[in-house]
């Protein structure tokens, strides 16, 4: 009864991680071969289970090869850090290439050594965002230094944020070095 009252809390913990909406995947840290993926890894690589189950992170991970893979976890297995946080791209079974941020920790205690566990989460439209918001930066950028008057802009602490070009020609000054301070640090 014990053995079956195990298998069901193990079979409850399994549907919790189902249902959350990132993905989860967990592997050996000698082998590195995924001992645990969740539906939500399933469906955003587009592999199977028992697929996922016969792969390792190298798999799904371009431009990452084994002595890459390793040196990035050393720090977690060395016990350096707790955890590490990095932006990545998996390559789904399609071929599409899928942003990601991924939240990976080691535990060092199990049958023989360690695993390790990674949280994944699908960034496309963040970086969709940052693409866009680069992009108009950019455009406004060109717009301020194309404007004949002198343009700028502060924050609360009156530090100069942005300068356009017809600004810093009036202040004498390169534009680099007038962003971040106030005008009481360069007019004392």
């Amino acid at each position: 009864s014990d053995r079956i009252r195990a298998q069901k809390g193990l079979a409850h913990f399994k549907h919790i991680l189902d249902q959350t909406l990132d993905c989860v995947f967990l592997f050996d840290s000698r082998t590195l071969r995924f001992m645990y993926v969740n539906l939500g890894a399933v469906e955003q690589v587009g592999y199977t289970e028992p697929e996922l189950l016969a792969m390792t992170p190298l798999d799904i991970k371009p431009g990452y090869d084994e002595a890459r893979f390793r040196e990035t976890m050393a720090p977690l297995i060395g016990g350096e850090r707790d955890h590490l946080t990095l932006e990545t791209t998996h390559v789904a079974k399609s071929g599409k290439r899928i942003p990601v941020e991924i939240f990976l920790q080691y535990f060092p205690e199990g049958p023989d050594h360690g695993q390790c566990i990674a949280i994944v989460r699908d960034i496309t439209k963040r970086k969709k965002i940052e693409l866009l918001i680069k992009k108009q930066r950019e455009e406004l950028q060109i717009i301020l230094d194309s404007a004949p008057a002198a343009i700028w802009y502060k924050d609360k602490e009156n530090r100069f944020l942005r300068v356009n070009n017809a600004a810093a020609k009036r202040i004498g000054m390169d534009p680099r070095d007038i962003v971040g301070k106030s005008a009481f640090e360069l007019f004392p």
